[in-house]
């Protein structure tokens, strides 16, 4: 209730104390607007935080990685890598016999066809040519010494069938005298049968001793032969020998460069063991290692471009390992034109090789997802965070990768490493 107050001058009481003073209108509606701010604010302040708790409390640092916009475009499947500059030709020359080996050449050394590399001297092999020659020549003078007793015996049989015609012969002109005999009636019937009958037995007689000639020259024949065939063995053999005596001496196989010396100078080297070796430096051939990724896809006949000193030459791959050692496959590429002027052994150079071609096309840059998620997952950028995405990818090129299925175009996604912890699927994206 409101008080009455006394006027001080006239005494009496007056309704000023009723009156009270109020604020304006306008000054209520700011209070309105003031608290509505402030909460809007509140609001933007904490979207973050919401968003953190969203994501499970998980996020990184948006410029600490590196995104990429999915394109659609032409791509080439290629692979590169460094590879190492082999000879083409560089073998290894080996013993053909035990013995002490004798250098002629030092390592580096430039050579000509068949000129000598190095001596080794082997008493073995020289004794055993010098006793197989002996033999051979023991053959061929058995053999010799059998033609001479062929002779001899073709010479009894045809002496003993020559006697046999001669006594035919006398059969013969008995027997015709006989017939006139007994015509005239000066020999008995008897007489003239026997006579017939010694014709006949001459005959017999004659055709035995040319059927016995002939079986005993085919019989002499067939000796000799034998003997001949002993003689050609044995000439094989000292052949041999003496193809491993010449041998010994080993000679450039081709115009080049003397490797390594595999042995030392006057030291003893067993048979077959490896004695040196000579690269010809007029061809070359590349040794590149692959990752096992492109394993299916790299086959011999693939093109291969080579770089050296700001220009390309094309290259073919010729052979590619069969098995894949630390993550890594073999090829070996061949040149199929001209190849640089001033290349050397073991020196590397930037190869690559082209797999396929596809027209329009979706592809992403390659990045660690490749090894980091195996190929099958990306980070793709959603507004302010990451989420995890599931994809499927074609062929991978050396600075691009086709998709199959996962992404659309003009997407980002995170080519660099994301660090997050196993099964967390989105990640808070802060700056």
């Amino acid at each position: 209730m409101a008080k009455i107050l006394t006027h001080p001058e006239h005494g009496f009481r007056d309704t000023r104390a009723q009156d009270q003073q109020r604020a304006p209108a306008t000054s209520s509606r700011w209070k309105y607007w003031l608290i509505a701010g402030a909460i809007l604010l509140a609001l933007l302040i904490l979207q973050p935080l919401w968003r953190w708790l969203a994501t499970g409390g998980q996020s990184v640092r948006a410029s600490e990685l590196r995104f990429a916009t999915v394109q659609r475009a032409d791509f080439i499947a290629d692979v590169s890598g460094y590879a190492q500059v082999v000879a083409a030709r560089a073998p290894s020359l080996f013993a053909s016999a035990a013995g002490t080996v004798r250098f002629a050449v030092n390592a580096g050394d430039s050579v000509k066809k068949d000129q000598p590399l190095a001596e080794i001297d082997s008493p073995e092999l020289l004794a055993r040519l010098a006793q197989e020659r002996s033999t051979l020549d023991s053959a061929r003078a058995d053999a010799a010494q059998a033609r001479i007793d062929n002779q001899r015996e073709v010479l009894a049989r045809e002496r003993l069938r020559d006697e046999a015609m001669i006594r035919a012969t006398a059969a013969e002109r008995e027997f015709q005298r006989a017939e006139r005999a007994f015509a005239k009636g000066a020999m008995s019937e008897v007489d003239h049968l026997r006579a017939g009958d010694l014709l006949k037995a001459a005959g017999i007689e004659t055709a035995h001793a040319d059927a016995e000639l002939a079986l005993e020259r085919k019989s002499l024949a067939l000796q000799l032969q034998n003997r001949m065939a002993q003689v050609a063995k044995q000439e094989l053999v000292v052949a041999e020998l003496q193809r491993q005596n010449d041998s010994l001496t080993l000679r450039a196989p081709f115009d080049g460069i003397v490797g390594d010396l595999l042995q030392v100078d006057r030291a003893a080297v067993p048979l077959n063991g490896p004695v040196l070796t000579i690269v010809d430096l007029s061809a070359f051939e590349l040794d590149l290692s692959l990752s096992e990724l492109y394993a299916q896809r790299l086959t011999p006949g693939l093109e291969a471009t080579v770089e050296r000193a700001g220009q390309n030459y094309t290259a073919q791959i010729k052979r590619v390992s069969p098995e894949i050692t630390n993550g890594q496959i073999k090829v070996r590429a061949a040149f199929t034109g001209a190849q640089p002027a001033d290349l050397k052994q073991n020196q590397r150079v930037f190869v690559r090789v082209q797999l396929d071609r596809r027209e329009q096309v979706l592809t992403v840059a390659r990045g660690a997802y490749l090894d980091e998620l195996g190929g099958k997952a990306i980070w793709v950028r959603d507004q302010d965070a990451l989420q995890l995405r599931r994809i499927e990818l074609g062929l991978i090129g050396a600075d691009r990768v086709e998709v199959l299925q996962g992404l659309k175009q003009g997407e980002e996604v995170a080519i660099s490493v994301v660090r997050a912890e196993s099964g967390v699927e989105r990640l808070h994206l802060h700056r």
